[in-house]
């Protein structure tokens, strides 16, 4: 997994001071613990009367300290595949949570067993495979920014040929508060929908769409959107479009202080008639004079493009019908295309041919791709258009989402699953996952369901697991 030449993963001054693992054991007699892999850099030695079958590492967690600054931060390292050692012997024993302390020192155990570590914290990522991390990200530098030439190089990840191409920064468009709540069938209060889009903001994301000027009858749970647009006018620090489907939804979003707004077209004639109740050909003509009115005012268009490989009603979409209309909308003004698999049955094989044909018209950094995650291909999705190019992804907290026009359609892929991939990948969002987190669970709690994102429920659960550790030490 790790080359040769890796460097060096942690700044020399960054020094642990407190390291806590957490194991789960079995009754049995202990034979030879250490696997093949685990010998370079890290020795682990186990004594007393305790005899155990199984000893399983889960996460580390790790106090830091600068030794130039003097600044303390922890640093949590989940585990994707536990380290799993067994032995004979069947009984189980309770959870052990045991403190190690830095340089090899005797430390005390939670279980009854004496343990004595040794371990080189800048050899953990090469000597344990399947690592990630939480809150925010991979740590690069000491909090403090403190001036030394050696923290330039803290944690550095080398990227392998197969991720060499892919982008060191991604812009995520947040679509929660529109697309996320447009399907919910109770009504969410507009305080609540102004408290997310603020919440949004202050966890780093700098495009939220706010809501859509379309007509209560057919999206009533987006019918307040004018009361939305004035709570969050003085929101700073992001950019806050709103969907506009024809020339009275724009009008009506510019008299309530948009400053941004987007349009959205099908691939699919079909779901053109469905969604929007024309054909593309009719839709594309209110666009054009959504387009020219907005460039009139000086107002950025976004546009997006639904149904890019899967309709519905008419089953796999041909990648030269996305093409034709990603072409309209592009030429017609809007600054960004958004490609959308609306139904989420897009997979590596069919979104690769889709975007690479789309490319040939619309230059790369002017397109964004939107996954459903209907069949648990959004984030695969995501990595080979990142690969290809993309740089802007669209995503929902916690998953939310879901077009009310296509059945079957689960909800958006999870804000906080696309930034807990990027992290691990080591591609800067902006994104504070420690703040995504109870944004989440806000929402959610208001909507009286669980979150669709993968990530947060793992998270919290570790999370827990980690603030009960801390509080026995």
């Amino acid at each position: 997994m790790v080359e040769e030449d890796q460097e060096d993963f942690f700044d020399p001054n960054l020094v642990a001071l407190r390291i806590v693992l957490e194991a789960n054991a079995t009754q049995a007699y202990l034979a030879s613990l250490i696997p093949d892999g685990l010998q370079t850099g890290f020795q682990l030695t186990l004594s007393g009367t305790q005899e155990i079958s199984r000893f399983q590492f889960s996460n580390w967690h790790l106090l830091l300290e600068c030794r130039v600054c003097r600044s303390r931060f922890t640093l949590t390292i989940f585990l994707a595949q536990a380290v799993l050692i067994e032995f004979e012997g069947s009984r189980l024993v309770p959870a052990v949570q045991v403190e190690m302390i830095w340089d090899g020192e005797t430390a005390g155990s939670k279980g009854g067993l004496a343990i004595h570590l040794t371990v080189a914290v800048k050899r953990i990522v090469m000597t344990i495979q399947g690592m990630h991390y939480h809150g925010e990200g991979i740590q690069k530098k000491c909090p403090k920014q403190c001036a030394t030439q050696n923290h330039d190089k803290c944690i550095i990840v080398k990227r392998s040929k197969f991720l060499s191409g892919i982008p060191k920064f991604v812009k995520i468009v947040e679509v929660g508060p529109r697309d996320g709540l447009q399907n919910e069938k109770n009504t969410v209060p507009t305080s609540v929908k102004v408290e997310l889009i603020h919440r949004l903001v202050s966890a780093g994301l700098s495009v939220v769409e706010a809501t859509s000027f379309v007509s209560p009858k057919w999206v009533p749970q987006l019918s307040d959107a004018k009361d939305v647009m004035e709570g969050v006018q003085h929101v700073e620090g992001a950019r806050l479009p709103v969907l506009t489907p024809n020339m009275r939804g724009f009008e009506a979003a510019i008299a309530a202080g948009a400053k941004e707004v987007a349009i959205f077209a099908s691939a699919s004639e079909s779901f053109s008639r469905s969604n929007i109740n024309c054909s593309i050909e009719e839709s594309l003509n209110r666009y054009r004079a959504v387009t020219h009115a907005a460039k009139m005012l000086s107002i950025p268009v976004r546009g997006y493009v639904s149904c890019v490989v899967g309709c519905p009603e008419e089953g796999s979409v041909h990648p030269s019908k996305v093409v034709y209309v990603a072409k309209e909308l592009y030429e017609m003004g809007c600054f960004e295309i958004s490609l959308g698999d609306t139904i989420g049955v897009g997979t590596p094989g069919t979104i690769i041919p889709m975007l690479g044909a789309v490319m040939a018209v619309v230059p790369v950094d002017k397109l964004a791709v939107h996954f459903h995650d209907t069949y648990g291909q959004s984030l695969p999705n995501i990595l080979v258009s990142l690969q290809m190019g993309i740089s802007t992804v669209d995503s929902s907290i916690a998953g939310l989402g879901g077009c009310p026009y296509a059945k079957g359609a689960s909800g958006n892929v999870a804000t906080e699953d696309v930034v807990y991939m990027l992290n691990g990948l080591g591609i800067k969002t902006n994104v504070n996952l420690g703040k995504l987190l109870p944004t989440g669970e806000f929402i959610c709690k208001h909507l009286g369901r669980s979150s669709g994102s993968k990530t947060a429920i793992a998270l919290s659960r570790a999370a827990a697991d980690a603030s009960r550790i801390w509080g026995n030490l």
